[in-house]
């Protein structure tokens, strides 16, 4: 599994409502806890930066525990939606683009 596929898969767990530890996505994906760290805050960033969609708030965060555990804030309001927006979309291309790796489209 390359990069995007990790963080597009922490992404859709996050956004399935659920609590990802740290130590879970290190064994999960095989990977170092600075990776790990890195692939959430650029997930982080692309939501702090990109989410203007109205039907979701200002506010869509990565919550934090201070004890490695990460979770989607706002939740509820993303499990209303009955299917990706745009602005969903623009937000998996935006961290696909930011490992800065070619996709090629079948």
């Amino acid at each position: 599994m390359n990069s995007q596929q990790r963080m597009l898969t922490i992404f859709l767990h996050l956004l399935s409502g659920k609590q990802l530890t740290k130590r879970e996505l290190m064994v999960a994906f095989g990977k170092k806890e600075s990776t790990i760290q890195r692939d959430i805050g650029y997930i982080e960033e692309v939501l702090l930066n990109e989410v203007v969609n109205p039907s979701l708030p200002n506010t869509v965060k990565i919550k934090r525990d201070g004890r490695g555990s990460y979770q989607l804030q706002h939740i509820e309001d993303i499990n209303n939606l009955e299917r990706l927006t745009d602005t969903d979309i623009l937000i998996f291309l935006k961290i696909l683009n930011s490992t800065r790796v070619e996709v090629v489209w079948n």
